[in-house]
Protein backbone atom coordinates (compact mmCIF):
# COMPACT_ATOMS: atom_id res chain seq x y z
CA UNK A 1 0.00 0.00 0.00
CA UNK A 2 1.15 3.52 -0.74
CA UNK A 3 0.97 4.59 2.92
CA UNK A 4 3.40 1.80 3.82
CA UNK A 5 5.78 2.98 1.11
CA UNK A 6 5.88 6.55 2.41
CA UNK A 7 6.24 5.29 5.98
CA UNK A 8 9.20 3.11 5.00
CA UNK A 9 10.93 5.89 3.08
CA UNK A 10 10.31 8.42 5.86
CA UNK A 11 11.60 6.03 8.54
CA UNK A 12 14.73 5.19 6.57
CA UNK A 13 15.93 8.79 6.62
CA UNK A 14 18.17 9.16 9.63
CA UNK A 15 21.18 11.18 10.65
CA UNK A 16 24.06 9.03 9.45
CA UNK A 17 26.24 11.96 8.45
CA UNK A 18 26.97 14.60 11.09
CA UNK A 19 27.65 17.13 8.32
CA UNK A 20 24.29 16.50 6.63
CA UNK A 21 22.57 16.60 10.02
CA UNK A 22 24.11 19.96 10.78
CA UNK A 23 22.92 21.34 7.43
CA UNK A 24 19.41 20.03 8.16
CA UNK A 25 19.43 17.94 4.97
CA UNK A 26 17.63 15.04 6.66
CA UNK A 27 14.99 17.40 8.02
CA UNK A 28 14.46 18.80 4.55
CA UNK A 29 13.97 15.32 3.04
CA UNK A 30 11.54 14.30 5.80
CA UNK A 31 9.59 17.52 5.21
CA UNK A 32 9.57 16.87 1.46
CA UNK A 33 8.25 13.33 1.96
CA UNK A 34 5.45 14.65 4.20
CA UNK A 35 4.44 17.22 1.59
CA UNK A 36 4.47 14.70 -1.26
CA UNK A 37 2.61 12.09 0.81
CA UNK A 38 -0.10 14.63 1.73
CA UNK A 39 -0.68 15.18 -1.99
CA UNK A 40 -0.22 11.66 -3.39
CA UNK A 41 -2.06 9.58 -0.76
CA UNK A 42 -5.43 11.41 -1.05
CA UNK A 43 -5.26 11.25 -4.85
CA UNK A 44 -4.47 7.54 -4.73
CA UNK A 45 -7.36 6.93 -2.33
CA UNK A 46 -9.76 8.84 -4.58
CA UNK A 47 -8.73 6.90 -7.67
CA UNK A 48 -9.54 3.48 -6.22
CA UNK A 49 -11.83 4.10 -3.27
CA UNK A 50 -14.69 1.82 -4.36
CA UNK A 51 -12.58 -1.29 -3.89
CA UNK A 52 -12.45 -1.04 -0.11
CA UNK A 53 -15.24 -1.23 2.44
CA UNK A 54 -16.13 -3.05 5.61
CA UNK A 55 -17.50 -6.51 5.07
CA UNK A 56 -20.82 -7.16 6.69
CA UNK A 57 -20.32 -10.52 8.33
CA UNK A 58 -22.68 -12.61 10.36
CA UNK A 59 -20.13 -14.38 12.48
CA UNK A 60 -20.86 -16.02 15.76
CA UNK A 61 -17.90 -14.50 17.53
CA UNK A 62 -18.70 -13.14 20.95
CA UNK A 63 -17.26 -9.64 20.67
CA UNK A 64 -17.22 -7.19 17.79
CA UNK A 65 -14.10 -5.24 16.92
CA UNK A 66 -15.12 -1.57 16.78
CA UNK A 67 -13.01 1.41 15.74
CA UNK A 68 -14.36 4.54 17.42
CA UNK A 69 -13.14 8.02 16.57
CA UNK A 70 -14.13 11.66 16.78
CA UNK A 71 -13.13 14.93 15.18
CA UNK A 72 -13.78 18.66 15.27
CA UNK A 73 -14.52 21.27 12.58
CA UNK A 74 -10.92 22.27 11.89
CA UNK A 75 -9.92 18.69 10.96
CA UNK A 76 -13.18 17.29 9.60
CA UNK A 77 -12.35 17.88 5.93
CA UNK A 78 -9.29 15.58 6.05
CA UNK A 79 -10.83 12.88 8.24
CA UNK A 80 -11.98 10.87 5.23
CA UNK A 81 -8.32 9.95 4.59
CA UNK A 82 -8.04 8.36 8.05
CA UNK A 83 -11.24 6.37 7.57
CA UNK A 84 -10.19 5.32 4.08
CA UNK A 85 -6.93 4.00 5.59
CA UNK A 86 -8.90 1.98 8.14
CA UNK A 87 -11.04 0.50 5.35
CA UNK A 88 -7.86 -0.58 3.53
CA UNK A 89 -6.31 -2.49 6.43
CA UNK A 90 -5.78 -6.21 6.02
CA UNK A 91 -7.64 -6.90 9.27
CA UNK A 92 -10.88 -4.97 9.11
CA UNK A 93 -12.99 -3.99 12.11
CA UNK A 94 -16.66 -4.98 12.32
CA UNK A 95 -17.67 -1.35 12.71
CA UNK A 96 -16.16 2.13 12.31
CA UNK A 97 -18.06 4.75 14.27
CA UNK A 98 -17.50 8.50 14.04
CA UNK A 99 -18.88 10.43 17.02
CA UNK A 100 -19.56 14.12 16.38
CA UNK A 101 -20.91 16.71 18.81
CA UNK A 102 -24.19 18.42 17.93
CA UNK A 103 -22.66 21.61 19.35
CA UNK A 104 -20.08 21.57 16.53
CA UNK A 105 -22.18 19.81 13.87
CA UNK A 106 -25.85 20.72 14.55
CA UNK A 107 -27.10 18.42 11.78
CA UNK A 108 -25.83 16.27 8.91
CA UNK A 109 -25.64 19.24 6.52
CA UNK A 110 -22.52 20.40 8.43
CA UNK A 111 -20.73 17.11 7.71
CA UNK A 112 -18.64 17.05 4.49
CA UNK A 113 -19.85 14.87 1.62
CA UNK A 114 -16.50 13.08 1.68
CA UNK A 115 -17.59 11.55 5.01
CA UNK A 116 -21.26 11.09 4.21
CA UNK A 117 -20.33 9.07 1.13
CA UNK A 118 -18.32 6.68 3.33
CA UNK A 119 -21.53 5.61 5.07
CA UNK A 120 -22.37 3.52 1.99
CA UNK A 121 -19.15 1.61 2.58
CA UNK A 122 -19.62 0.95 6.31
CA UNK A 123 -18.93 4.14 8.28
CA UNK A 124 -21.45 4.92 11.03
CA UNK A 125 -21.80 8.62 11.88
CA UNK A 126 -23.39 9.39 15.26
CA UNK A 127 -24.34 12.91 16.38
CA UNK A 128 -24.29 13.13 20.17
CA UNK A 129 -25.44 15.70 22.70
CA UNK A 130 -22.83 17.76 24.50
CA UNK A 131 -19.18 18.02 23.67
CA UNK A 132 -16.92 15.68 25.59
CA UNK A 133 -14.11 16.64 23.19
CA UNK A 134 -11.68 13.76 22.64
CA UNK A 135 -13.52 11.64 25.21
CA UNK A 136 -16.52 11.15 22.89
CA UNK A 137 -14.75 8.38 21.03
CA UNK A 138 -14.67 6.02 24.00
CA UNK A 139 -17.42 7.33 26.28
CA UNK A 140 -20.33 6.79 23.90
CA UNK A 141 -18.84 3.64 22.39
CA UNK A 142 -18.42 2.00 25.80
CA UNK A 143 -21.97 2.96 26.78
CA UNK A 144 -23.48 1.60 23.59
CA UNK A 145 -21.22 -1.45 23.12
CA UNK A 146 -20.05 -2.48 26.62
CA UNK A 147 -19.16 -6.08 25.71
CA UNK A 148 -17.24 -5.39 22.51
CA UNK A 149 -13.60 -4.54 21.81
CA UNK A 150 -13.22 -0.82 21.18
CA UNK A 151 -10.18 0.68 19.48
CA UNK A 152 -9.79 4.46 19.71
Amino acid sequence: MIVDYFDTVYSSINGRSPFATKLKIYSFFRWLIRVVANIVIPISFLLNRRKYCLKITSTTKKEKLIVSLTSFPKRINRLWIVIESIFRQSIKPDMVILWLSKEQFPDRSFIPNSLLSLEKRGLIIELCEGDLRSHKKYYYALRQYPNDIIIT
